[in-house]
């Protein structure tokens, strides 16, 4: 599964701004951002700068599947 940290990371060793995954994603710089801390965003942008960074969004569903698990969907 993978983290906040772990996106971050996948963005940087593609050496890609905020701003660039952004924009391959269709989403705002904020919303990239949101994702790397952890915070809440919709479940399809997280879908969306997985695929923009060629990370499988199935790793991504065991973190939702956690995160609705304890108290917050960190991606509805």
């Amino acid at each position: 599964m993978i983290t906040p940290a772990e996106l971050r990371q996948a963005r940087l060793r593609q050496k890609l701004s905020v701003d660039e995954v952004a924009q391959r994603a269709g989403y705002s710089r904020g919303t990239v951002q949101r994702l790397e801390k952890g915070e809440a965003v919709r479940w399809q942008a997280l879908v969306d700068v997985a695929r923009a960074l060629g990370v499988s969004a199935d790793v991504l569903v065991g973190q939702l599947s956690r995160a609705t698990q304890d108290h917050e969907c960190v991606a509805c």
